[in-house]
């Protein structure tokens, strides 16, 4: 049960920030780092999982041709996605 709630409020607590996102109330690539620590934090549930590895390919992978300009979109859409699937 305790976990559940952490869960819970994890998931409520990047729901807030992928909202934030879309209002333009916080940058984009900030917060898919925010989320990939609670992700971290909650033993990686599946919802978030994307935003873990966004957060991850954003630095340090432009060999591999990701930059932190061309994960901005991928971001955003993750962030819609996590508040469409929370209702």
């Amino acid at each position: 049960m305790k976990d559940e709630v952490k869960i819970s409020e994890g998931l409520e607590k990047a729901r807030g920030i992928a909202t934030m996102i879309l209002f333009g109330q916080i940058d984009p690539h900030e917060g898919a780092n925010q989320i990939s620590n609670i992700c971290h934090d909650l033993d990686y549930p599946y919802i978030l999982l994307d935003f873990l590895h966004l957060a991850h390919i954003q630095e340090g992978h432009e060999h591999l041709g990701f930059y932190k300009e061309n994960t901005r979109d991928e971001i955003i859409k993750e962030a819609e996605k996590l508040i469409e699937e929370g209702l």
